[in-house]
């Protein structure tokens, strides 16, 4: 590595071929390491040159640097600075405007590491003694170095690598991929996609594929295969530019009262069968508050559309993908809930953000979780008393359930063993003599299949209620009374 008084500070110790192929930053992050922070601005300083929101000024157009293709130049910083304020100019991030905030990434063509490699051999030659390169460390990185020049140039923003808008500046190339192709024709390469029909050149020559085989290679080949030193560009980069902010997760309990409400929205064949669902009754509220245009909506468990989910409801969570708000008061995330509350269908409580860590805790024992129901059924036979007083001692019973007939369209056939206990069978009044009712209260583990617990689904489920009291019997309505597990934590409203 370069010690503090190996900085070459006189230009004309390079060779000319090299000189005239480097831009000024190029230049700094190779010879002078130690000093490179105050080497940018003084140089910044020198050039006098203001970058805010207006255009960009003109410079004299020269050759692109044979190392960063013009990255590290003023037009193309002043351009990164500016599509950078464009994203945060967006009415979606206003929170971060106000802030002046983002977490910034930047994509380089992988044609950059070739040419830095070229060049450290190069550089290893003409000085060795002086310079003790080493292949992986010799120069500041481009992407640091393209960091520090935005930080000196543009002043008014922070970057901050925990923040959750993440602006992604993007570098094109337009000869990256011939100059990567050079690579896979020295002896020692390998490109694993290359073979791959449906790959693209910029899936092939990744940056990881490419550093690979830039380390696989001796320094005699890097000479032998590659222009050496690196030749002169015949294009400049281009930049494009892109933002995202980290998902927001947001936590509650859903209450569902109808018995034609779906969870999602249900669709066959490409036809909706209902106009709205669970997902987007609770979900539409909190995508506008947030400013997001995507979400995805899990929870613990689901109900069928006939079944209501009463008690204290049911856990869910609704990720919102690139929102433009981060965090809001306590307070507005309580007019959330009013809004949703204020429809007949559903209810929800104790909406809170989590973090991407708490998700686990809406899975987590998902087979050992236990859950309550209540069913109304029918029968025309009167049950032997001493039959349901057997089944209500009963303290547990394992059921083998084949997947039912109404759900192998979309879960695969098998036999899951599944527990019930705490059964408890009521007769109930009624005005007609045809048939017998009955309100059966029965705690589950997760998973067991209900309304095929009560009539047998043709046999697949063994035991079942009808079998266990001699008697046909079928379920009329069905309702989730309480769903075992303690989370969200409940808040004090």
């Amino acid at each position: 590595m370069v010690s503090n008084s190996d900085t070459i500070n006189n230009e004309d110790d390079l060779p000319e071929s090299i000189q005239s192929r480097l831009c000024e930053i190029c230049y700094f992050r190779i010879w002078e390491r130690n000093n490179f922070t105050s080497k940018v601005e003084d140089y910044f300083l020198s050039k006098k040159t203001e970058v805010g929101d207006e255009k960009p000024g003109k410079h004299i157009k020269t050759n692109p640097c044979c190392l960063c293709f013009g990255l590290l130049t003023l037009p193309l910083l002043e351009q990164s600075i500016l599509l950078i304020k464009q994203i945060l100019n967006k009415d979606k991030y206003k929170q971060d405007l106000e802030r002046k905030q983002c977490c910034l990434s930047f994509s380089i063509p992988p044609a950059i590491f070739i040419r830095e490699a070229v060049l450290k051999v190069f550089i290893k030659d003409k000085y060795e003694g002086l310079l003790d390169f080493e292949r992986k460390s010799a120069f500041i990185t481009i992407k640091e170095s393209w960091r520090t020049c935005l930080e000196q140039l543009a002043n008014d923003l922070k970057f901050d690598d925990n923040n959750p808008l993440r602006i992604t500046v993007t570098a094109l190339y337009i000869d990256n991929n011939e100059e990567c192709k050079q690579l896979s024709h020295i002896p020692g390469t390998y490109f694993p996609n290359a073979n791959k029909k449906s790959a693209g050149p910029e899936y092939i020559y990744s940056r990881a594929s490419v550093l690979n085989a830039i380390g696989s290679i001796s320094e005699e080949d890097l000479k032998k295969n590659l222009p050496f030193p690196p030749s002169i560009p015949q294009h400049f980069a281009t930049l494009t530019a892109s933002g995202k902010h980290d998902s927001v997760f947001i936590a509650g309990r859903y209450n569902k009262y109808s018995r034609n409400l779906s969870q999602t929205p249900w669709t066959i064949d490409g036809v909706r069968k209902s106009d709205l669902s669970v997902d987007e009754l609770l979900s539409g509220p909190i995508k506008s508050v947030f400013r997001a245009e995507h979400h995805n909506f899990s929870s613990s468990g689901r109900e069928d559309v006939d079944v209501r989910m009463l008690g204290s409801g049911r856990p869910f969570i609704v990720e919102l993908i690139d929102p433009g708000l981060s965090d809001i008061l306590f307070e507005k995330m309580r007019s959330i809930e009013c809004d949703i509350n204020n429809s007949s269908l559903v209810k929800v409580r104790d909406l809170q953000i989590i973090s991407k860590n708490e998700i686990k805790n809406l899975k987590e024992g998902e087979e050992e979780k236990k859950k309550t129901y209540k069913a109304l059924c029918i029968t025309k036979q009167v049950p032997a008393p001493e039959a349901i007083m057997k089944i209500q001692n009963s303290e547990r019973l394992v059921l083998e359930q084949k997947t039912p007939i109404r759900v192998l369209h979309r879960r695969p056939l098998a036999i899951r063993k599944r527990a019930v206990e705490n059964i408890k069978l009521t007769e109930v009044p009624k005005e007609t003599q045809d048939f017998l009712m009955y309100e059966l209260e029965v705690t589950t583990q997760a998973g067991t299949y209900v309304k095929e617990f009560v009539h047998g689904d043709f046999g697949r489920t063994n035991p079942n209620l009808s079998d266990l009291l001699g008697i046909e019997m079928d379920i009329v309505a069905l309702d989730v009374l309480n769903i075992e597990i303690d989370w969200p934590p409940a808040l004090n409203q």
